[in-house]
Formats: structure tokens, sequence, C-alpha cells
């Protein structure tokens, strides 16, 4: 009748391991070993690419993407 609960499994990333999960809403959340959760999004791949390509780079310093430039009023190339 109900649905058996079973504990998320841990994803194993080169910089730290979290799991995801899945709310009663349909929406993933990332949550690191501490269970702080770091990042929702609609689909289980989407949560898993931010995550690991944005998040977790962030957090340990080694993000080389673009940023972007807080109170900046100048646009860059032609309109």
């Amino acid at each position: 009748m109900y649905e058996q609960y079973q504990e998320p499994e841990w994803i194993q990333c080169p910089l730290e391991p979290y799991r995801i999960v899945k709310s009663r809403f349909g929406l993933y959340t990332s949550i690191d070993t501490k269970d702080q959760r770091m990042t929702t999004a609609m689909t289980e791949e989407a949560c898993r690419l931010v995550t690991e390509n944005i998040h977790l780079p962030v957090r340990h310093g080694c993000y080389d993407g673009w940023v972007s430039k807080g109170r900046s009023s100048t646009v860059d190339g032609k309109l």
C-alpha cells in the first residue's frame, strides 16, 4: 500500500560526496554530508549538473567559469 522509504545513496564527486533527494512536490535537492541543502532543480540530471559543475567548485574555490560584475551598468559589445 505505502511505498517503502529508502535512504538515498551517496554520489561520490571528486570534490565531496553528496546525495540527491526528491521532495513530495517532485523537485530534486542535493544535500552535502552535513545535511546542508545545496541546489534544487526540476530534474535529477539538472540538480547533479549544477551541484558538480557550479556549486561545489565555487564552495572549494576552484570554479573557473565566468562571474558577473556587481553594480556594473556598462554593456560590452555592440547593440
